[in-house]
């Protein structure tokens, strides 16, 4: 039963958000290192409530001594909107991203979703990436928790 368990939770991980022509960023690096960015941070949205919303604010900093502009920011999953408080970054600044989770644009979808968010410059060179991780449960399941 555990192995069932673990199966399902995998392709749960995997199932629900349409490819929007964003592929997920892949290490080709034998060693299985992460690039680094100067924006990249992990953002989780918690557990939202199967075709709920939700919104966060967080500020996320340029650790490098360089200035960076920002032209662009792709999503992997289209229900995740992300929009930065400005596009020119300082060194060593910070920038406040807003990110809405919109639940109606996977209204069937459950399960742990990661959605990468990729940062680009005006050459479209990656300067960053947001992870940003969510549990999508059903409605009875937050009433299971409260009993």
């Amino acid at each position: 039963m555990g192995r069932t368990v673990i199966l399902l939770f995998i392709a749960a991980s995997f199932v629900g958000c349409k490819d929007n022509g964003v592929p997920p960023v892949r290490n080709s690096s034998p060693q299985n290192s992460k690039a680094t960015f100067a924006l990249q941070t992990n953002i989780d949205l918690g557990v939202v409530v199967q075709g709920n919303s939700v919104e966060l604010r967080k500020w996320i900093r340029n650790d490098t001594d360089s200035a960076i502009q920002i032209a662009e920011a792709k999503s992997s999953c289209e229900c995740l909107s992300v929009q930065f408080s400005q596009k020119q970054i300082d060194a060593k600044g910070k920038v406040l991203v807003h990110l809405h989770y919109d639940g109606a644009k996977e209204p069937h979808f459950t399960g742990s979703l990661l959605i990468e968010v990729e940062i680009m410059d005006d050459q479209k060179k990656k300067i960053g990436q947001i992870d940003v991780p969510i549990e999508v449960v059903r409605a009875e399941t937050i009433g299971e928790a409260h009993h």
